[in-house]
């Protein structure tokens, strides 16, 4: 008599037993996602927001007052000026109003009113965007006008 060894046939206890052994192994011994969630603090560059040093307290004090801007974005890349809450205490107010285009862009003007230490210096940018712009773009080119006036 041959032995005929061990069939896995569909619905018997041997394949039952074997799939749900391989489910378990794939699903419940794997790597956990949450090892990737741990923070290096050695070279966290947030680790000194809201600082109050004297580096900070030699800035410009800037209040920026726009709507419909990414304003978290403009305040991490644009870093060599103080941004303040309250607009009694700036030395530069930042006024950004967006307007559509007739061809399906945007118009961005961007007004700088000085105050305390630069009352009566004004200006005035705007940034035009074109339709097939995407989001990222207008942002980067608004962030760079934004930035350039700064320079002068």
């Amino acid at each position: 008599m041959k032995d005929k060894g061990i069939i896995l046939a569909r619905g018997s206890f041997s394949y039952n037993m074997f799939y749900w052994l391989a489910i378990f192994i794939i699903y419940f011994l794997k790597p956990s996602p949450l090892y990737s969630q741990f923070i290096n603090t050695e070279n966290n560059k947030f680790d000194n927001v809201g600082d109050t040093s004297e580096f900070s307290q030699d800035l410009v004090s800037v209040f920026l007052d726009c709507s419909t801007c990414d304003n978290s974005y403009i305040r991490q890349q644009i870093n060599f000026v103080n941004y303040v809450r309250d607009v009694q205490l700036t030395q530069i107010h930042v006024f950004i109003t967006k307007q559509a285009t007739v061809s399906g862009g945007r118009t961005f003007t961007i007004s700088f009113i000085g105050k305390k230490d630069f009352d009566g210096i004004n200006n005035n940018l705007t940034y035009t965007s074109i339709k097939t712009n995407t989001e990222d773009e207008i942002r980067k080119g608004l962030r760079n006008c934004y930035e350039i006036t700064y320079l002068f």
